[in-house]
């Protein structure tokens, strides 16, 4: 391979893993589907684990979401943080214990920090089409899909950074049957991309005297 094609090589691939936002690790009770499901309705991606996968790239509507900045969330108050627009990722978290003690502790992180999450289900509803993924079917419009109200209840979120910590638990009076969460996170810029584009060239040139 000559020179020319070599650095070509590194610049693709240097743009490749920088172009997306997308999940970068887990821990916990977490499970991490390298492509996403089919279907995310009720009773179809169930089990003691939470499930949590990339959705759309780009996302550029806007979204009335319950979380936007860091901290911990939990408990009975409404938490509304009113809309965004822009050029950003989504991604899923799911958990649909089934007929089991719902309970699940873990974490999730991305490569890009988290600039909003939505957890309620008639907020969830309303983005399914637009940052969903597009081949996945969702429980869109069933009140047992995840939390009303805006609100918590004894699950709680922490948000830090580039990683949402988790800990999914059924509060007395709740009529969800799921738990879900869509993270969206900031998308690299198109200079951003460049630049490590431009690092990578640099680096083989220095490798290659």
């Amino acid at each position: 391979m000559n020179r020319i094609s070599a650095l070509s090589l590194v610049l693709a691939a240097s743009i490749s893993a920088a172009s997306g936002a997308a999940i970068s690790g887990v821990s916990g009770s977490t499970t991490w589907l390298g492509v996403n499901p089919p279907n995310a309705q009720m009773f179809n991606l169930s089990g003691p684990n939470v499930f949590v996968w990339n959705e759309q790239v780009g996302v550029t509507s806007g979204a009335n979401v319950n979380i936007a900045s860091n901290g911990t969330f939990t408990g009975f108050a409404p938490y509304t943080a009113g809309t965004f627009s822009g050029g950003f990722a989504s991604h899923m978290v799911h958990f649909d214990p089934g007929f089991i003690p719902p309970f699940a502790t873990g974490s999730v992180s991305f490569t890009q920090n988290i600039v909003a999450v939505i957890f309620d289900e008639s907020k969830l509803s309303a983005t399914d089409a637009s940052m969903g993924a597009l081949t996945t079917t969702y429980d869109t419009g069933s009140i047992f899909r995840s939390f009303n109200a805006d609100i918590l209840g004894f699950t709680s979120f922490t948000v830090i950074g580039n990683t949402l910590h988790y800990q999914f638990m059924q509060s007395p009076g709740q009529i969800n049957r799921m738990f879900e969460a869509r993270v969206i996170t900031v998308v690299p810029t198109p200079g951003s991309l460049a630049l490590i584009g431009l690092g990578g060239l640099v680096s083989l040139r220095r490798r290659a005297r």
